[in-house]
C-alpha cells in the first residue's frame, strides 16, 4: 500500500502527542516521587529530633536527682535543617525546617537548666552537670567551672553591712572565657560584686567579694537572690539570702523579776510596756510559760500600743497549799505583729524544815486525825492534809536532819503577835491547849515525820 503525503503527516502528528502525553505522566510521577520522598525526609527529621530531645529530658531528670556536682554523658542523633535550639527554664528543644514553615519539638525537665544544644547534623556527645544550687548544665564541652559556697545566709540590721567571699574554680584543662558576673533577686539593691577576669586559665582559683550594706529605714524581712558567673562554660550561681531585722523599738521591764513566797501567799509583779518607735505596734498577745505558769494570772493589755505609749500590767503571784518547796521559773511574754518581748519570772516556793516533837492535848479523847501519844512514824500522801494539834517548841530542832522530814506549815504563837491563823474553821484559831511554848497549826505536807 502507498502513502500519500498527508497520510505521512498525520502520523507524525500523532506520534508527537503519545510523546507529549507521555511525558507528561513522567512529570507527574516525578512530581509525586519528590514529594512523597519529602514527606519521609520530614518524618525522618522530626523522628529524630524527638528522639534526641526526649533522651536529653531523660538524663536532665536522671542527674538532677543525684544532685549538685553530679556529671553524666550522653549521645545524640540530630537531622539536618535545624533552626534553633532552646534550654530554657525547665524546657529543652529544637525548631526545625518542615516545609516552608517551622515546628518546634520540646520537652519538660525535672531541673531548671542551662547550657546549649548542637545543631549540626550527625552524632554529638554531651555532658551534663549539676551544679551547686541543682541546676543541669548541658554542653557539648564538660564544665568544670565551679563556684563556691553553693549558699550563704546573713541577718543585719538596717545600717549594717557584711562581706561575702566567693572562690570561681576551673578545675578543666581548657581556658574558660566570657566571665560576667551579676545579682538577681530581691537582694540586688544591697550587694556588688567586686570584678573579676574575662577568663579563667585551667586549675585557675580566683576569689571575689560581694560586699553587703543594707541602707537605713530599710523595710525588716527576708530577702533572697543568686550571685551569677556566667561564662562559655555555663550559669555557675550561689544562693544568698540577707534577713533585715526589726529595729527594737517594743521594751518590757523589768528585764528579770524574782520572789519568794510561802505557800498560799501571793504577790504582785507589775510590768511595763514602752513602744518608742514612731508607729503603732498592733496584735498584742500576753502569756507566761515554764513551770511559773501555774502559779501566774495576768492582767489585760489592749490589742495595740501607740508610739510613745507606755502600758502598765501586772502578774498576779499566787502559790496554792500543798505546793513542794523549790525554784519555779519561766517568761512572762508579749508577742505583737512587729517584735516580741520577755521578762524573766522566778518564784521560790519557802518551805519551813525541822524534826518535832508533836503530841495531842487529849490522847485519850481521839476526837482528833492523828493521836501522837506513841512514838511512831506517820506518813501519808496526800498534798493538802491538814491536822489539828499542839507542838511542843522545847522539842523543835534545826536544822532538819533528814530531807524527808520537811514540813510546810503556818502558825500563830500562844506568847506573840499573830502570823498566820489558818487553824481551820472548827476552832476558829483558838489555841488547843494551854501549854507553854505550844502552838496552834494546820500541816501540810506529803510526809509526816516524827523522830
Amino acid at each position: 500500500m502507498a502513502f500519500t503525503k498527508t497520510n505521512r503527516q498525520k502520523s507524525a502528528q500523532s506520534s508527537i502527542e503519545y510523546l507529549m502525553i507521555a511525558g507528561f505522566f513522567m512529570v507527574l510521577i516525578g512530581i509525586a516521587f519528590f514529594y512523597a520522598s519529602e514527606s519521609v525526609n520530614t518524618s525522618v527529621r522530626s523522628a529524630k529530633a524527638t528522639t534526641a530531645v526526649s533522651a536529653i529530658s531523660s538524663a536532665v531528670d536522671q542527674i538532677y536527682a543525684l544532685g549538685p556536682g553530679s556529671t553524666l554523658t550522653i549521645y545524640i542523633d540530630l537531622p539536618d535543617n535545624i533552626s534553633s535550639q532552646t534550654v530554657a527554664g525547665n524546657i529543652v528543644g529544637y525548631t526545625i525546617f518542615v516545609d516552608d514553615s517551622q515546628a518546634t519539638v520540646y520537652a519538660d525537665t525535672k531541673a531548671i537548666v542551662s547550657g546549649s544544644l548542637p545543631l549540626t547534623e550527625g552524632t554529638h556527645t554531651l555532658n551534663l552537670q549539676v551544679n551547686g544550687i541543682g541546676t543541669v548544665f548541658i554542653s557539648e564541652t564538660l564544665a568544670q567551672l565551679f563556684l563556691s559556697p553553693s549558699s550563704s545566709s546573713f541577718s543585719l540590721n538596717a545600717g549594717g553591712s557584711a562581706v561575702q567571699q566567693y572562690t570561681l574554680t576551673n578545675s578543666s584543662t581548657q581556658i574558660i572565657d566570657g566571665l560576667s558576673s551579676s545579682v538577681t533577686g530581691t537582694i540586688s539593691p544591697f550587694v556588688s560584686l567586686t570584678s573579676i577576669p574575662s577568663s579563667i586559665n585551667p586549675s585557675q582559683i580566683i576569689d571575689f567579694n560581694a560586699n553587703i550594706l543594707i541602707p537605713g529605714g530599710t523595710t525588716p524581712g527576708t530577702y533572697t537572690g543568686y550571685i551569677n558567673i556566667d561564662s562559655n562554660a555555663g550559669l555557675q550561681q550561689s544562693y544568698l539570702q540577707i534577713t533585715v531585722l526589726a529595729p527594737s523599738v517594743l521594751t518590757l521591764a523589768p528585764s528579770t523579776a524574782s520572789h519568794s513566797i510561802y505557800p498560799n501567799n501571793s504577790v504582785v509583779q507589775q510590768y511595763t510596756l514602752t513602744n518608742s518607735g514612731g508607729f503603732a505596734i498592733g496584735d498584742l498577745n500576753e502569756y507566761v510559760t515554764g513551770t511559773v505558769a501555774q502559779f501566774v494570772t495576768l492582767t489585760a493589755v489592749p490589742s495595740t500600743i501607740n508610739p510613745s505609749q507606755v502600758i502598765d500590767f501586772n502578774a498576779n503571784i499566787f502559790v496554792p497549799n500543798g505546793t513542794l518547796a523549790g525554784t519555779y521559773t519561766g517568761y512572762v511574754k508579749v508577742d505583737t505583729n512587729y517584735q516580741n518581748v520577755q521578762s524573766y519570772l522566778e518564784v521560790t516556793v519557802l518551805v519551813l524544815t525541822g524534826n518535832a516533837f508533836f503530841h495531842d492535848i487529849n490522847c485519850s479523847g481521839g476526837s482528833h486525825l492523828f493521836t501522837w501519844c506513841s512514838n511512831k512514824s506517820y506518813s501519808k500522801k496526800d498534798n493538802n492534809l491538814g491536822l489539828n494539834g499542839e507542838l511542843d517548841r522545847n522539842y523543835l530542832k534545826a536544822p532538819a536532819l533528814d530531807s524527808s522530814a520537811k514540813i510546810y506549815f503556818k502558825f500563830n504563837e500562844k506568847q506573840g503577835s499573830v502570823i498566820e491563823d489558818i487553824a481551820g474553821a472548827d476552832n476558829n484559831g483558838l489555841l488547843l491547849g494551854s501549854a507553854n511554848n505550844s502552838v496552834e497549826f494546820i500541816l501540810y505536807t506529803n510526809y509526816l515525820y516524827r523522830d
